[in-house]
């Protein structure tokens, strides 16, 4: 019978981890050129889904900023601010930085900037880091866990099913 509730315990996390909506994708992939010490990252916003799929930025002019520390700490630094759909900096240092998305511009170009989110990016060696921002998923509500954005579903979902696993547990 604990075989049977050890098995189910792991279908519904990996149910949550795996349906859990991600407001950013981030892949890094080799340099074509430039200097191997060092790294860059490139973000790109989508509108949704299906727009990232066939590359066709969205046309919100959005406010973004990448720093090389915690955001709005002493001795941090602001790397590269951008009011576009994209943003790109080269030449960094290798480790941790920060995206900080304060909002977007509409088309009469007032500013909506009621949702500010910091994001923790790894730059890499010789590496780009290309990060994806699906602006459907950010208008989302989320939950700041562990440095991830997870959608208020997916923190429901996981708090069921530790209830679950407790009376599962109890029931045996």
């Amino acid at each position: 019978m604990r075989n049977v509730a050890a098995l189910f315990i792991t279908a519904i996390l990996g149910c949550c981890i795996l349906s859990g909506c991600s407001t950013i994708s981030e892949k890094r992939l080799p340099q074509i050129e430039g200097l191997a010490s060092k790294g860059s990252v490139t973000v790109s916003c989508y509108d949704d889904m299906a727009d990232m799929k066939v590359q066709l930025l969205t046309k919100r002019q959005m406010i973004m900023a990448l720093y090389d520390g915690k955001p709005d700490r002493d001795g941090t630094n602001m790397v590269q601010q951008a009011e576009s759909q994209t943003l790109k900096a080269t030449g960094l240092l290798p480790g941790k930085y920060y995206l900080r998305i304060s909002g977007w511009k509409d088309e009469d170009g007032k500013i909506n900037d009621s949702k500010s989110r910091d994001y923790k990016l790894e730059i890499e060696p010789g590496k780009e880091t290309l990060v994806s921002v699906i602006i459907t998923d950010y208008m989302k509500s989320g939950i700041l866990v562990g440095g991830v954005v997870v959608g208020a579903v997916t923190v429901a979902t996981v708090i069921f099913s530790i209830a679950l696993v407790m009376a599962l547990i109890a029931a045996l």
